[in-house]
């Protein structure tokens, strides 16, 4: 039977769970640590302002491979509002929980081979839902000078930024950088 016959498949109830039985971790030894810190928001009460539909709009357009649960995107697509009910309802409960990721080969046309770790459908609409929720709020508080790393935005928008302020009398411009700041401050 080929995809295109496969009757749309029913979401899971709780997604994947953590692995259980021989060969899974074993559970942390020594004293308890909180299981969230302090500063971190849980997902169900984000989960309310997640736009799950605009994410599996954006993750259904670049199509892509299966994860782990054989899922395509074209299956997920049959009963989309089904899968993203659930998901919905995993995060609102705190149930959701991220599937392993599928090691996928793939030819390279100059010869060799690519290694690519490819997330289930769900978790790539979790993740986009993520990248959304927080775009629209770290945006709003970036410096209008800071063009690096942000939608929309890129080097020739700072290139104009730069002529706009030359038109304006500005002479000097300071090109700064912190060498390996990340490494330096862990």
């Amino acid at each position: 039977m080929s995809e295109s016959e496969t009757p749309p498949l029913e979401p899971p109830d709780a997604g994947c769970a953590p692995p259980q039985g021989p060969g899974a971790p074993a559970e942390p030894q020594g004293p308890s640590l909180p299981s969230r810190r302090a500063t971190e928001v849980p997902a169900r009460l984000l989960a309310a302002q997640f736009d799950l539909l605009g994410a599996w709009q954006r993750v259904s357009e670049k199509s892509g491979m299966p994860g782990v649960d054989g899922v395509s995107v074209r299956r997920f697509g049959l009963n989309h509002q089904a899968w993203l009910r659930a998901l919905q309802a995993r995060l609102a409960g705190d149930r959701y929980r991220a599937c392993p990721l599928r090691l996928a080969e793939l030819e390279k046309k100059s010869g060799g081979q690519r290694l690519l770790l490819v997330p289930t459908v769900a978790d790539r609409i979790v993740q986009a839902a993520v990248t959304q929720w927080l775009t629209r709020r770290w945006n709003a508080a970036f410096d209008p000078a800071s063009f690096g790393y942000r939608p929309g935005l890129g080097v020739h928008d700072a290139l104009r930024a730069i002529a706009a302020l030359r038109d304006r009398g500005f002479r000097w411009v300071l090109d700064a950088d912190i060498r390996s700041f990340l490494d330096a401050a862990s």
